[in-house]
Parts: structure tokens; C-alpha cells; sequence
């Protein structure tokens, strides 16, 4: 999403491509539409020289062993398995000129039903940019998140002049506060306002980490700017509690 008017595009559903994010930038700039799903997605992509791979070469060894996995406890159990965890990458960009940019991109959940959409490619759930504003990105279990449109509530919070923080915070206690105390999902929420602030809040315990063998606490987020001369540096939210909303107002 281009704060620059709020333009926006993706695609979802889509099979074979190993950087849908690509193919998302390309529907934004050279498709008259917002939004392609499916094989009108996988052709949109061909059409513009974009590889599309099989589904064995998009595979690894961990991918496939995980599957097998998944498959014999789902034989065992009478009910349908639910798969965790999830890979969503969240970006948020200002530059120069004070011009925002959102990205996210995911495979989605692990062993999802077929054409399942998640809300990593949906304006206003998974994202949203304002270049009058600033911008906003979700993780987490994304068949609730588009629930509840968090990317765009951030923003509007910022637009209203809170600390990209606090719209963050405040996004996931109203929806705590809906859902119920014992039925709150994962969710992980990151922002930052015209101003340059950065701000994220989340109710994610932990995050996976590929560069050690201990996971990281909390919510795992990198922030860097152009001043920095070093590589960006892992950092770690700590997550939200239900006992931290008890003496907030709504």
C-alpha cells in the first residue's frame, strides 16, 4: 500500500510464486484493479515475466516433513487438526519526501483449506498507509484479525494524535474487550506516525527465531534508519496481559 493517495494492491490464493509481494506491487502500479486472487493472479504475474515455480521446487524438506506430520494426527483424531504458527512479514517505510509505504507478506496458515484469504492481503486488516497519517501492519491468527480492521483503527487513532504506541495498545484492548477475556487470539500490531515514531503492541508470548535455538520473547521487530551504519538489531516487545486494561478507559 502507497500512502500517496492510498493506493493499493495484492493478490491471494495465488500458487507458484515465490514473492507474491512482487506480484502484489505490480497489480498496484500496472492493474486497473486492486485485488487478484487465484489463477487470474498466477497469469497477471506470467503476463509480467514473473517466474511461476512448481509446487515442488517452493518445498523444503522441513515443509514436507511438517506436512506428514499434520496429515497423521489429522487421521487419528476424529475433528480437523488446527495447525500454529504463522510467517507474516510486516514492513513499514517512511522517506525523505514523508511518503509512506506498508507491505506484508505471508504463505498464510499452516495447512489452510483451499482459497482460504487471510487478512495480509486486505487494505485497512492487514495494512494500511495515509501519507496524511502514517502507517500500520498486523500479524498474528489473520481469520480474526480482518475482524476487526486494526491497520486502519491504528491509523485513524494516530490521525486523532496518539502515539503510534498507544493506537497500537489501544486497537488490541478494544478488541480484548470484545471478544472476551479468555477468548483473545494473536495478534501483533506495528506503526509509525508522520512524525517518525514507531509504536507496536501484541498479545504474542513468543516469536520464532532462525538465527539461534531459543525462540525470542515477546514480539520480534527490527527498526533501522538511514543513519544507522550497522545491520538492523532484533528487538522484542513484551506481550499484553488482560490485567493491563483494567484501569484503562475505553
Amino acid at each position: 500500500m502507497d500512502g500517496d493517495g492510498c493506493k493499493f494492491g495484492a493478490v491471494a490464493a495465488v500458487q507458484g510464486i515465490a514473492t507474491p509481494i512482487s506480484v502484489a506491487k505490480l497489480v498496484m502500479k500496472r492493474s486497473q484493479h486492486s485485488i487478484l486472487v487465484g489463477k487470474g493472479a498466477q497469469q497477471f504475474a506470467k503476463d509480467h515475466g514473473v517466474p511461476v515455480l512448481s509446487n515442488e521446487l517452493l518445498q523444503t524438506e522441513n515443509s514436507i516433513e511438517a506436512y506428514k506430520e499434520f496429515m497423521r494426527k489429522k487421521q487419528k483424531e476424529s475433528h480437523d487438526c488446527t495447525a500454529i504458527g504463522h510467517d507474516t512479514i510486516g514492513v513499514l517505510v517512511k522517506d525523505f519526501q514523508g511518503n509512506f509505504a506498508a507491505g506484508t507478506s505471508t504463505s498464510g496458515m499452516p495447512f489452510k483449506s483451499c482459497g482460504r484469504v487471510g487478512d495480509s492481503p486486505l487494505p485497512g486488516a492487514g495494512l494500511y498507509a495515509d501519507n496524511e497519517v502514517g502507517a500500520a501492519a498486523a500479524s498474528g491468527d489473520g481469520d480474526h484479525i480482518l475482524r476487526f480492521c486494526p491497520s486502519f483503527q491504528v491509523v485513524q487513532h494516530m490521525r486523532n494524535g496518539m502515539h503510534p504506541k498507544e493506537a497500537c495498545k489501544r486497537v488490541i484492548m478494544d478488541i480484548w474487550r470484545r471478544v472476551g477475556e479468555n477468548k483473545m487470539f494473536e495478534i501483533a500490531l506495528i506503526a509509525i506516525n508522520s512524525e517518525g515514531e514507531v509504536g507496536m503492541a501484541s498479545t504474542v508470548n513468543e516469536s520464532a527465531n532462525n538465527f539461534g535455538p531459543n525462540p525470542f520473547p515477546g514480539f520480534a521487530y527490527c527498526l533501522w534508519n538511514s543513519e544507522q551504519k550497522r545491520s538492523p538489531r532484533v528487538l522484542c516487545e513484551p506481550p499484553l496481559v488482560w490485567s493491563d486494561f483494567q484501569n484503562e478507559k475505553p
